[in-house]
């Protein structure tokens, strides 16, 4: 089954606190690269705060947004972590609707048994671009998404597949111990 995670994290106290300094910086260094003028992250949570669902902490937010194919965006410490095309999430009128975000795609997208190909032509199943997902499960820290729905691989053969999104929050010590960062 395929499974597509994103582990966030929370400020906590740490025994290394240079490590985490230099963590942020490094990290606010790539969200600047990323990050546009405009709040893209807010306005995004603004027009789909009916169907979206939000994770924060003090210091962190992640929406994931089941009918634009279970994306999730993050902000950290008010910058967006990811590309967002908003004219496009609010027109969704292409053949491929990339919203940005962290996306969800089944393997595998080239080769003989491909699902992103129509003989040579490269394309975007309905399955993921327009389809939505369900929520399955919702905890304080986590939820689980899924939508049953059929791919058509290169080869021309239906598949029946069980689309599954795991979303999680970590704190930030956990992430710099399974970064190898800090040890346990």
């Amino acid at each position: 089954m395929p499974e597509s995670s994103i582990h966030f994290s929370e400020k906590t106290v740490s025994p290394n606190l240079a490590v985490v300094e230099k963590c942020r910086k490094h990290a606010q260094k790539q969200f600047d690269i990323l990050n546009n003028s405009s709040n893209t992250f807010q306005q995004l949570v603004g027009f789909k705060k009916n169907t979206a669902y939000i994770y924060n902490n003090n210091y962190a937010k992640a929406v994931i947004v089941p009918d634009l194919g279970a994306r999730v965006f993050c902000e950290l410490d008010g910058q967006s972590l990811h590309r967002l095309d908003m004219d496009n999430v609010k027109n969704p009128d292409k053949s491929f609707n990339n919203y940005g975000g962290n996306n969800f795609w089944p393997a595998p997208e080239g080769g003989k048994f491909g699902f992103n190909y129509d003989n040579d032509t490269w394309q975007v199943q309905t399955a993921i671009n327009d389809e939505p997902f369900s929520l399955k499960s919702c905890l304080k820290n986590s939820a689980v998404f899924e939508k049953r729905t059929k791919l058509v691989n290169r080869k021309g053969k239906i598949i029946d597949v069980i689309m599954q999104r795991n979303f999680s929050i970590s704190t930030l010590t956990k992430v710099l111990i399974d970064e190898n960062f800090l040890l346990p």
